[in-house]
């Protein structure tokens, strides 16, 4: 007589309710609602200026952005500390007229943006475009959702 065995399987659900981890710090330079920014000091932040550690930030889109659109040394900036699969918007550029499309990875460029370009040396993709953005001027921005790798 043959032997049946139930395997049970389980599926572990892990959320976030609360959203992002979002704080708050004083700006050393000047930066943009998307941008990659790093720790400057204990009470500062600043724009990326290389590679990213692991754990990196991105400048909220969201919040009390200056009427300006820019953050200037000494504002309170918010910014978040996304983790792998989480969507934020960052701030895309390109030394010529481009198109990200859905899916396409991207990159830090080591100074605060984000391109479809190649990886700074020690690093890999830092997400996955999940809208179209059109870079129209040479060079250009553009702010554009991506999914964190």
């Amino acid at each position: 007589m043959a032997q049946h065995h139930t395997v049970q399987k389980t599926i572990i659900v892990r959320s976030k309710p609360e959203g992002l981890l979002q704080k708050e710090w004083i700006m050393d330079a000047a930066g943009l609602p998307g941008m990659l920014v790093e720790l400057a000091s204990s009470t500062r932040i600043q724009v990326c200026s290389g590679t990213l550690a692991p754990q990196f930030k991105v400048i909220c889109e969201s919040g009390s952005v200056p009427t300006s659109g820019t953050y200037a040394s000494g504002d309170q900036m918010p910014f978040v500390i996304p983790q792998r699969g989480d969507e934020v918007m960052v701030y895309g550029t390109s030394a010529a007229l481009a198109t990200i499309a859905v899916g396409n990875v991207v990159f830090s460029e080591g100074n605060g943006f984000v391109s479809q370009g190649t990886a700074i040396a020690g690093t890999s993709g830092l997400g996955i475009a999940l809208e179209t953005a059109t870079i129209a001027a040479d060079p250009g921005l553009a702010q554009y959702k991506i999914e964190v790798l």
